[in-house]
Parts: structure tokens; sequence; C-alpha cells
């Protein structure tokens, strides 16, 4: 028992070794998500911007061609 002791451990070692590797990936990869579920919602909040911007020019492009064509005549 005594000289499997020694190898034991060594490899009880490296297992570890290799679990707290893979729990700093692990934790890399959440931050990596969270990062880009911020950027995608970014985005989202962008976009909506613009397709509101868009509607309301285009309504007040529409506004003004019909006043304008109604003080024509």
């Amino acid at each position: 028992m005594t000289n499997s002791e020694p190898d034991d451990r060594g490899f009880l070692n490296q297992v570890l070794a290799l679990v707290e590797e893979q729990t700093v990936s692990l934790e890399q990869l959440k931050q990596e998500q969270e990062r880009c579920h911020k950027k995608i919602s970014n985005y989202q909040q962008a976009i909506q911007w613009v397709v509101q911007i868009s509607f309301t020019l285009i309504a007040s492009a529409t506004i003004t061609a019909v006043t304008t064509a109604g003080f024509k005549k």
C-alpha cells in the first residue's frame, strides 16, 4: 500500500489540476457568453430605435406631403 500511495497522490493531483483548469475555462466561457448576450441586447435596442426613427420620418414626410398638397389646391 505504501508503494502505490505516491502514485495515487500524483494521479489525484493531476486530476485535481485538470478539474481546476476546466473550472477556470468554464468561468471564462460564462463571462464571454454574458458579454455576447449584452452585445446582442444592445444591438436589438439599437435596431428598435432605428425602426422607430424610420417610421417617424416616413410619417412626417407623408404628413408634410399631404399638407403641402392640401395647401396648393
